[in-house]
Parts: structure tokens; sequence; C-alpha cells
């Protein structure tokens, strides 16, 4: 069996290493942090035959894309997953169940006792590989039992033991009146399983049909039926219609027990999991002529000798009908050893001496030391290491106790590049710097790392730094390499702008420029004055809609107030990165994403859809790790299932909820802030705030939200009921000093938004679908181009921002010769239409400059056949 690794991904400003282990018959993947299933896009990768997640820890820096590829997955070709790692996979995996369900993927997820043994922990086989898990935990940190050993039973509930039948734990709950929160030990991890089973509930058999279509029907049949899936996916990607779950679902989960070691922020104090892979033994080859010299048959028998198995038949020798048996050792060549991949995950030098003693003491593992014999050969190991560890005397020294042929593939914050990960979005950007520089920022990047690897006395001659591509064969064996992959950007900044452009591109651009400085001569020349908030910045951050692309992360945008904070406008997975890219991870430099970070005072969050999320769990650990800590409060403003699932994380990893410095997360309720002013929530229907926690308690809110505004100088932060599939909340925010924002995040047109933020300064409306899907807009609960335009001119509001773009238009939303007109608002006022782009470089003063240069812009995406290529894309996974 043939057999490689390779890295989907390495340390980098946006993304985490992700290794995969692909066979003839499986793929099995190791971590699957942020922005790992735009990763599968950018580098050409596919999913198919994806066997098995396994993750080296638990908590959002190894899993934070994990939910995103779920669901994804579900919709491709995966119909059966198992899930591995650390104590608490359970929990951590359970708290997405409000966000994702998808009833076409069946998972298995299994933790792994991180308590130390005296023998190799084996965690999977099957007929591919084996797979040995080494829990290694810092020394600072004591080794507790695990929990499921250790379960603190609350006296109300009785306990399950291992040797009783399975307890129905919802027929507990229902026959005690019980709710999650009161049960613990197996019977808190049996309700876990539970959810997460209504999540992703097993796959029914399909039905037999009658009758099948057949030649071109069946083709157009199945064509008619992968785009009607694509569109699902790209537009529907967190809206399906669930089977009822049981009573308590929406309730918080059971706390994890108090043994349970809850990981920091920083992954430096984590107890971990690291990965010991051993490929199948291959059978040698077979030698005819040995079995020639035998007598053996050239029919069926000589198969079954290939397969390991004996056979028997007759012979005739000196003229005697003799039997003869033959045991496949006589015909075979010596079967190959069987490859061995390690995948080490060491956060920090602490972690060292656990790592060792595994080592030391443990047959197996030591053996790995020894040189390449008939049974094993380690081929190569994969070291992801935390600060200080690759330059720790200790761990060079354990790196060289493996044989000389044994390739080495690294990471370290200290030693590693951080190139470019979206290359294509980049590129693009990179053209739209011969626009406007200052609009269009560079993404930050630094291709020499602050340390030169091979400058670490003693290392290994075969270890090198792991890009993503980085790819070993373990049969046939190859040394390490990092395969082709296509970069448009980086070989593009040696070259002028000019040559990145059609002529004809060029020339557009030159003349938007131009059409640019006269109407800044013309405002200059009238003494126009400015508008209030003329500096304020709005910047895109992700202008997708339900799955990332090649060229758009999903939805987000920051809001930037000179002198008061930042607000961030919903968090897709991904947000960090694509802060990290636009404002840079290098501390000394003045406006750092660290500096940006400090400076956010606000979160709101829209709605429960994943695409508007799942990026905050990130956001919220970063925070966690500034140093010096944050003066102020984080304020974040959603549904009560949103501050719950990141409640139930901080269970696992702390995020800075509740924080006892008092400038931690404070959640206010977005039903508490509606334009309305209610006095207290709606007590039923869709409306209803759903439960009956002290933290939803509405005066709570509206006093945090005063707080809030006095932060930001705001005079208003108010909340909108959108007309959605779900409960929708947009937002206006209104400036002490006289400018005005609108959000509408998800929605169908609605007069709620019309009634709500009359007059504003800036609506940043969503525009998923074209104008000609109008009947598919309406039935996902989504806008189009125009649709959106109309909002804006009832509103009256002097600039329109579309953005929430479906995958399926990398380019733009057609609207005909409209794209590039004037629009007038039912006041006549001019309105300005601007089209959001990733790292868009905005300020509310500079929003009309976008009327000149969005033809140019599209010009660009249809030179580099955007659309098509991310359509391939696409279709190949």
């Amino acid at each position: 069996m043939n057999w490689t690794a390779s890295a989907l991904t390495t340390l980098s400003s946006d993304t985490q290493p992700s290794i995969i282990v692909s066979t003839e018959q499986g793929k099995y993947i190791f971590n699957t942090a942020e922005a790992t299933g735009r990763s599968f896009l950018q580098s050409g990768s596919n999913w198919k035959k994806t066997k098995a997640v396994f993750f080296t820890d638990v908590g959002v820096h190894r899993m934070g894309g994990l939910a995103g590829l779920l669901m994804t997955w579900a919709d491709a070709t995966v119909s059966q997953l198992n899930v591995f790692g650390p104590t608490g996979l359970l929990h951590y995996m359970a708290t997405m169940r409000q966000y994702t369900y998808r009833d076409s993927l069946y998972i298995a997820p299994t933790e792994v006792s991180m308590v130390p043994s005296p023998t190799a922990l084996k965690v999977f086989s099957d007929e591919q590989v084996t797979i040995y898990g080494i829990p290694v935990w810092p020394a600072s940190h004591p080794v507790l039992p695990s929990p499921a050993a250790s379960g603190e039973p609350s006296s109300s509930v009785p306990q399950k033991r291992k040797q009783e039948e399975p307890t129905d734990v919802v027929a507990l709950m229902t026959a005690q009146h019980l709710s999650p929160s009161q049960l613990s030990g197996e019977l808190a991890d049996d309700w876990r399983r539970r959810v997460l089973r209504a999540a992703f509930p097993a796959p029914e058999p399909a039905p037999v049909e009658a009758s099948q279509p057949r030649g071109k029907r069946a083709r157009a049949q199945k064509q008619q039926d992968e785009q009607q899936r694509r569109f699902d996916l790209e537009t529907d990607q967190f809206k399906r219609r669930r089977i009822k779950p049981p009573a308590g679902f929406y309730d918080a989960l059971p706390d994890m027990p108090s043994s349970f070691p809850r990981r920091t922020a920083d992954p430096a104090a984590s107890p971990v999991l690291s990965y010991v892979i051993f490929g199948p033994k291959n059978r040698g080859k077979f030698d005819s002529r040995k079995a020639d010299a035998l007598g053996v048959p050239n029919n069926a028998l000589r198969g079954l000798l290939t397969k390991g198995q004996k056979v028997s038949f007759d012979v005739v020798e000196d003229g005697k009908t003799l039997s003869r048996t033959v045991e496949p050792e006589a015909v075979m060549d010596a079967p190959e050893p069987s490859s061995v991949l390690l995948i080490l995950d060491i956060p920090s030098p602490d972690h060292i001496p656990s790592l060792l003693k595994s080592f030391e003491e443990i047959a197996l593992y030591t053996s790995l030391w020894q040189e390449p014999n008939n049974d094993q050969v380690v081929s190569c190991v994969f070291h992801n290491c935390g600060p200080g560890v690759l330059e720790d005397e200790r761990y060079i020294a354990f790196m060289n106790k493996f044989h000389d042929g044994c390739s080495h593939s690294v990471t370290s914050p200290e030693h590693s590049p951080d190139p470019v990960t979206f290359t294509d979005a980049a590129h693009q950007q990179l053209c739209r710097q011969a626009l406007d520089a200052d609009m269009f920022p560079i993404q930050k990047f630094n291709l020499t790392p602050r340390k030169d690897l091979r400058a670490i006395p003693g290392i290994p001659k075969l270890a090198e730094l792991m890009h993503a591509g980085t790819t070993i064969k373990l049969r046939p064996a190859s040394g390490l390499h990092v395969a082709d992959r296509e970069d448009r950007f980086h070989p593009a900044l040696s070259k002028p702008l000019d040559a990145l452009l059609k002529p004809e591109t060029f020339t557009a651009y030159e003349q938007a420029k131009e059409n640019v400085r006269k109407e800044a001569e013309q405002r200059e020349l009238i003494k126009e004055e400015p508008i209030p908030g003329a500096n304020v910045g709005i910047i895109p951050l992700g202008t997708g809609s339900a799955i990332p692309s090649k060229h758009r992360n999903v939805s987000s945008l920051l809001v930037r107030i000179p002198g008061k904070g930042n607000i961030l406008l919903d968090a897709g997975e991904g947000t960090w990165g694509q802060l990290a890219r636009l404002y840079g991870v290098d501390k000394t430099q003045p406006g750092n994403v660290w500096d940006v970070l400090r400076d956010i005072h606000c979160v709101f969050i829209s709605h429960t859809h994943g695409d508007h999320h799942m990026g905050l769990p990130e956001i919220l650990r970063r925070r966690k790790t500034l140093d010096p800590p944050p003066t102020t409060p984080l304020y974040i403003i959603s549904v009560r299932s949103v501050h719950m699932y990141l409640r139930e994380i901080q269970q696992v990893q702390d995020l800075g909820i509740g924080d006892a410095s008092g400038n931690g997360v404070r959640a206010l309720l977005s039903p508490a802030l509606h334009y309305r002013r209610p006095e207290s929530y709606v007590p039923s229907g869709m409306w209803q705030v759903g439960g009956t926690e002290e933290w939803l308690d509405i005066g709570l809110s509206q006093a945090r939200a005063e707080d809030m505004k006095a932060v930001l100088g705001l005079k208003d932060f108010c909340t909108i009921d959108m007309y959605h599939r779900m409960v929708c909340y947009g937002c206006r925010i209104e400036s002490e000093d006289g400018w005005s924002i609108a959000y509408s995040a998800d929605t169908l047109p609605t007069d709620s938004i019309v009634r709500a933020a009359p007059e504003s300064t800036l609506l940043i409306h969503e525009a998923t679908m074209s104008d000609d899907q109008a009947d598919q807009a309406k039935s996902k609960a989504h806008s189009t181009h125009s649709q959106a335009i109309v909002v804006g001119q009832k509103m009256n509001v002097k600039s329109l921002l579309l953005t929430h773009f479906s995958a399926r238009y990398p380019k733009l939303p057609s609207s005909g010769g409209k794209t590039y007109a004037q629009y007038w608002t039912q006041k006549g006022r001019e309105m300005t239409v601007a089209h959001a782009f990733d790292h868009q470089n905005l300020t509310l003063g500079s929003m009309w400059k976008m009327k000149h240069y969005l033809k140019g812009m599209v010009d660009t995406l249809k030179e580099e056949g955007a659309e098509e290529e991310e359509e391939r894309a696409l279709q190949a996974q």
C-alpha cells in the first residue's frame, strides 16, 4: 500500500499546522484550526475519502475549523467520520449543536485518555494504519485522572457504573425531572453524545428507486442535481430543518468537572496528545522462480500464497503422485518494513520531560529510536514546536536519537517564515494597488524568519521547515519536498504594477483615478463640508456568504472610530486571520493587529448561523493573551444561543468570560437593545429570548449598553429585527458626532430597518444573490443586488455598501448596466453604491470613490477568470 503525509497548512499569521495522511483507501487529518476549509480550496487538495480526524488538543487553536468542515464534508462525499482527541472533545463538539445540523453525516467521537500509561495507547486501527496516542503534560501541571474516572457526582443524580447496562439518559432525565446542568460523570458524557447525535444523526438507508434514468437523461439529471447541491451548499450552509431534538437540547451543557484541566488561552500550559502512525507491513514480492521449482501450479493457488495462505496440491515425482504443502514464506520475498510517521505537538519546553519519559519507558516508542530493521523504519517526524522548544538542548538530543535517514518537518514561531496563505485573494489586492494603494493595502507577510533553522547547534541534517504543501512519500519512500502550488502573489511582487494588468485594464484604472481627482477638485472648489465621521474606518474582513472561497472569507466587518475604539460586526471563521493579514502580527510596528484587538470594545453577532460567528472564539482567545491585559471590557451583543455556546467553550478553554478583572467579556442580549425600547422580553413565539439564566436580565443588558456607548462615544446602539429564516438582528450605530451606520445582517428586504435607521450615513446591506435569482433569494431569505439598493433608497442613506456575496459570485452579483449607474434616494439625494471586497480600507468620507473604481476592479477579476477557477476548485472537492 502506498501512502503519503503532507502539510495542508503550516504555522502562519492565519493558519496552524494541519497534516493529512493519505492512503489508497482513505485520509486521516490531524488538527483543523481556523481556515482549514478555505485552505483546501486554495491548495487544490481535496477531502475525498476522509475517514478520521485527530486532534492534539481540545480548544479553539486546534479545533476552530472543525464545524465548518463537518458541514461541508456532509454536503460532499463524507458520510461517516471518526473523531479523536483528548478528554474534553465531547464537550467541545457538543457546543456546536445549535448552529450545525447535517442528517447525512454520522460522527463517532472518541476521547483519548490523557492519563499516562506504562504501555503504548492504541487509539485507532484499520486495514491501512495503526495510530497510537502519547499524552504529553507540562511539568508544571500535575497529571490528573481523567474526568470520566473521577466525575464528581451530584447527590441528587444517580451515577452510572461501568458494569451496568447503558442508561437512556433522556429517559432518566424525563423520569427524574433533571436538567442537563444536573448531570455529571458518565451521565454528562452520555448527554453530550446524545445532543451531538441530534446535530449529526446517523443517515437512514437510501430508498430503492423503481427505475433510474439512463443515457442523456441521466447525465442531465445528475448535472441538475449537482447544480442544486452546489446552490444549497453556497447559500444554505447553516440553514437545515432539523429533526426534533431531545428535551433540554437548548439548555446549557453540564459543567466539566473541577478535575478537568481547562486550557488557558495560551496553549503553552495545556496537556496535549502526540501521535505515532504505523503503516501496514507490505508483503514481499512473489518469486515465480521459487514457485516453479516447488511445482506450484500457475493458477489461483499462487494468488492464495500472495495473500499469506499456505496451499496444498498434487505433484508427480518419479512416477508417483504426492501431496505437497507450500508455506507463503517459501515463495515470497521478505516483507517490507512498516513505515512509521510521528506527529508531535510540543507547546513549550515544559512539555519535553513528559515526552522523553514516554520514549524512555514505553518499549514500542523506545524501539522507534533504533536503526531501520525488518519490522519498521521511522520515515518522518512532524514537529509542531512552541516558543523555545526547538532551541532546547533536550529536544535537539531527542530529535537526534532517530536514525540519520529520518526526515524532520518543523514549525517554530522563531524559525518559521510567514508567507501569504491565500495568494489568489492577495494577488487581486495587489492589482488593485494600481487603483488606490491606500484603499487596497497589501496583506502583511514575512518571508525571512527571525532565526535561521540551520543555526541551531546539532539540528538534524534532514530537518526542514514545514511549508504549506510539504509532502513526504512513505511508500514508495522519498524525502521531504514542497508540492507545487500556484502562487500568483509572491512572484508578482517584483513586477511593476502596470505589468500585472492588461493594457486596457490599466488604462481603465488610470481613467478611474482621473475621475476621482476631478471630483475631489470639484468638491474642494465648492467647499463641500466633510460629512460627519469622514475618517471613521469601514473595513470589510469577510464579504462572502455561507462558505469561504479562495477570494472571499465569510462575514465580518470592522468599524474603526478614531480616538474611541473599534466595533466588529459579525465574526465568521477566520476573522482573526483576516485581521492579522491586514494589520500584521509584528508587535514592534505601530497599528499592529494586537493594538487593533485591544481597541475592539464591541462585537455584534447578528444571529446563530455559523458563518457569522464561528471566528469569535479565536478572537476572544487571542484577546485573553494580550500583555498587558485590556483595561476595558469587551461588550458582546447577540442572541442567547451565541452567548451560551461561548460560555460552554469557556468550560474547556479560557475565553475571558467572567474574568475576575472586570475587563473580560460582558454579555448583552440583542432583544434587550431593540429600537422600540422594550421593558421586557417577548414572552413567546419566534422572538422569545428562550431561557431564564441570570445573565439574560434585560436591565443588565441595557445598563451595560450605556457603559459601552460611553466608551465608544455613541449616542445610541440599537438592534433591529430582520426577516430571515431564524431570529436575526441588524443594528444601528449612532455617534455623538453626528454619523450613523446601519447593518442589515442576513435578510430579505424589510421595512424594519427602514423604520429603525432612516437617514443613515451608511447602510451595510447583504446582496447574496443576483437579480435574476430573486425567487431563490426569497426561498433562502436573502436579498438580491437591486433589492438591497431599493432598501437604501427608501432609507435615504448617503452611501450603501453591498456585501455577503454567494460563493458562486467571486466577482460580483450581476445587475446589468445598473452596476455602474448613479442612484438617487426617494428624497432625491445621490446615493453612492459600493461593493465590498476583503481587506478594503474604506472610510465614511472615501466611500464615494468606489463609484469610479468599480468597473476596473471587475475587469481585473474577469482577466483572472476568477469565477471559472472558483467553480473548478469547488467541483474538485
